[in-house]
């Protein structure tokens, strides 16, 4: 495999990796994986994406979870000043 550097705006990157996905999740017959702008990594199984958790996202969501942790919907709409 060659890498190559290139120059490309940002709206035409998007739009050339929205294609690639595209093109292999259909073409190739397979799945396959990329990372994502985040850093995550995605599998794409059956034109489907799934995130794959990360160790520190398996490590948070083991600790146990705390009513305090929550909010409700008329709490969250009174700090936003929805009525």
């Amino acid at each position: 495999m060659q890498t190559i550097q290139l120059h490309v705006e940002d709206d035409l990157l998007t739009q050339s990796i929205d294609y690639l996905k595209y093109f292999v999740s259909h073409h190739k017959g397979s799945d396959f994986t990329y990372i994502d702008e985040l850093g995550d990594t995605v599998k794409v199984i059956d034109g489907l994406e799934y995130v794959v958790p990360s160790s520190e996202d398996k490590k948070a969501m083991a600790q146990p979870l705390d009513k305090s942790d929550f909010t409700s919907l008329e709490s969250l709409k009174k700090d936003l000043c929805i009525n």
